[in-house]
């Protein structure tokens, strides 16, 4: 059974990649936000002991931008930008879309392994790994 956790983990890997590097701080706050929505299932081996997590709610991941203004104090045109930024470096997609007196969009995380993007963004402007930083 999946419990919600108290704790979010990102690789070192995420955190000093170039996508990641050059988030503004909007972004990288959604996505711990995204992150922290994961509920997360231990995988156990054959003699019983865990042998790491896996993703039991992604694609199913809600975050809506009524959510984003009341909880996180962000814009809608804030909230809207990070979401860009976070889909065109392949840390999010859109499972399904959802808008104004529909559904809550839908979300899918790729982090950590899920898919290549994030990893092979290319960057637009040079990443100084010392000057990164979680926000």
């Amino acid at each position: 059974m999946a419990k919600k956790s108290s704790v979010i983990v990102v690789p070192i890997e995420v955190i000093e990649s170039p996508s990641f590097c050059t988030l503004n701080g909007t972004a990288k706050q959604v996505l711990l936000r995204f992150l922290s929505k994961r509920r997360m299932e231990a995988i156990p081996t054959k003699n019983g002991r865990q042998n790491g997590y896996r993703i039991i709610n992604n694609g199913e991941i809600e975050y809506s931008f009524a959510e984003a203004q009341k909880r996180d104090g962000f814009s809608p045109q804030r909230f809207n930008a990070a979401l860009k930024d976070l889909k065109e470096r392949g840390f999010i997609s859109v499972e399904r879309r959802g808008g104004l007196y529909r559904y809550v969009s839908t979300y899918r995380v790729h982090v950590p392994d899920e898919t290549e993007a994030w990893r092979t963004w290319k960057n637009r402007k040079s990443c100084d790994k010392s000057q990164c930083s979680i926000l």
